[in-house]
């Protein structure tokens, strides 16, 4: 269902990201950061996953490693060799950001798939108990879903808000305060 709505969602903001970043936040700047997330968007729900399965399993130090210290770390590595090498600021922050994801996807695949080789092959289970217990996964994972998704839009709502009345610069300096 992630993998699917991700790649839904990714099509939307790729093939939006004009409408929104001329509409919305009135800067034709925004228009290649939107592209780019859209793309983006099924790797990062990829990458949620394998993370999630890393605190299922209660290795938090890996999670928290991977997602706190390393993510901005190579972002941070990233941008300024970008930099450093020439490219252009809009293309020093998406490639940094792209690699970034892509390093961190392979490791915590690798590091999930490590911890709990049993999720990653098929089970023994009989296709009317799969359907059972999917049937139970989902509808116990709907308020999951919901409270998520509310939880991320307060998150983002200041971000937002920012982005709307005082513009991509604002929200720069916010974000990194």
């Amino acid at each position: 269902i992630s993998i699917i709505s991700g790649i839904i969602f990714g099509i939307i903001l790729f093939f939006t990201a004009d409408l929104i970043s001329l509409n919305i936040f009135h800067n034709a700047k925004l228009v290649i950061y939107f592209k780019s997330f859209g793309i983006l968007i099924p790797f990062l729900l990829v990458l949620n996953i394998f993370l999630q399965i890393l605190r299922a399993f209660e290795r938090t130090k890996s999670f928290s490693f991977l997602q706190n210290i390393l993510q901005n770390a190579l972002k941070l590595i990233f941008l300024l060799l970008f930099i450093f090498l020439g490219f252009n600021t809009e293309n020093s922050i998406i490639l940094s950001i792209m690699l970034t994801t892509f390093i961190l996807l392979i490791t915590a695949y690798a590091l999930s798939w490590r911890m709990a080789p049993l999720l990653f092959t098929n089970s023994m289970l009989k296709e009317s108990q799969k359907s059972k217990i999917r049937k139970s996964l989902i509808s116990y994972s709907w308020p999951i879903i919901f409270s998520g998704i509310i939880g991320t839009i307060f998150y983002l709502t200041d971000s937002f808000t920012l982005g709307y009345f005082k513009g991509a610069e604002t929200v720069g300096f916010y974000n990194a305060a």
